[in-house]
């Protein structure tokens, strides 16, 4: 899992991942599933859609701009997962943020966003 949070944005494949362990991909995928409930790719793209969510705090974060950033190549497909996991397009994400962020006195918005980074 950490190999995975460490290199989310780089073109990452399971086989790829699996031999930098020494696994087979089809093992590597049934430990994951065991254990996380999730594929691999479920896995990156978990990490991917949650660092690309971070980043939209920012009002200007450009999306074209993140999305490679973070290791996604085809807009149409993140866009469809981050609606799924978020219930938001990426742009209403980012909206909200900004909305929040002009609800809220300064001091509070930077307390609030220094505890959810990393």
């Amino acid at each position: 899992m950490r190999y995975i949070e460490e290199h989310y944005a780089k073109k990452l494949t399971v086989a790829q991942v699996a031999e930098h362990f020494g696994y087979t991909p089809n093992y590597l995928s049934k430990l994951l599933k065991r254990y996380l409930g999730l594929t691999v790719y479920q896995y990156l793209y978990e990490i991917r859609l949650d660092r690309i969510c971070r980043d939209l705090q920012h009002p200007e974060a450009r999306i074209m701009e993140l999305l490679p950033k973070h290791g996604c190549e085809n807009y149409k497909s993140v866009s469809r997962l981050f609606k799924e996991r978020y219930g938001c397009s990426m742009k209403e994400m980012q909206k909200r943020y900004e909305k929040e962020k002009g609800d809220r006195p300064m001091g509070q918005w930077v307390r609030i966003r220094k505890a959810e980074m990393p």
